[in-house]
């Protein structure tokens, strides 16, 4: 190989490692496998999300943390969720009037954010079981979107 050859190499390899560096110090959930995904499992109270969100081995997800999903694809079927900002968000891709706008909507299910009266299900910030490996039987997780699983599948 001539030292050209051997140049562009090393041109790529540092483009590549430039990139990547780029992705994951931009983006650490791409590092950690980290994501927001929706529990549906209807707390009566902040404590018992809080503790739903431990179940599966996160944290009530933060609005931001809302926010970045939906921009990376995050819409759980018309379904919304609690935050640890005690309100509800429903992340959307496109607009249905019964379902929200584009965007992340939020109190659009529940309003005032009765905690008893209000159902909605959990956004946990966490690591996201793989589909075949729930570890809670019989309690609904919903995928990312309509063709992910999880955001990283």
């Amino acid at each position: 190989m001539t030292a050209s050859g051997i140049a562009l190499v090393l041109l790529i390899l540092v483009l590549v490692l430039a990139v990547l560096t780029f992705i994951f110090t931009r983006n650490p959930r791409y590092f950690t496998g980290k994501e927001v995904f929706l529990v549906a499992m209807v707390p009566s109270n902040e404590s018992e999300a809080k503790g739903i969100a431990e179940d599966f081995g996160g944290v009530l997800a933060s609005a931001g943390q809302i926010a970045v999903a939906q921009k990376e694809g995050a819409e759980y079927a018309c379904m919304a969720g609690w935050a640890s900002d005690g309100h509800t968000y429903m992340p959307r891709q496109e607009t249905d009037a019964g379902c929200g706008s584009t965007g992340v909507n939020k109190n659009f299910v529940c309003g005032n954010d009765a905690w008893s009266t209000c159902r909605a299900g959990v956004l946990v910030y966490g690591k996201k079981a793989a589909k075949t490996l729930l570890c809670k039987p019989g309690i609904p997780i919903a995928p990312f979107n309509s063709s992910q699983w999880s955001q990283f599948s």
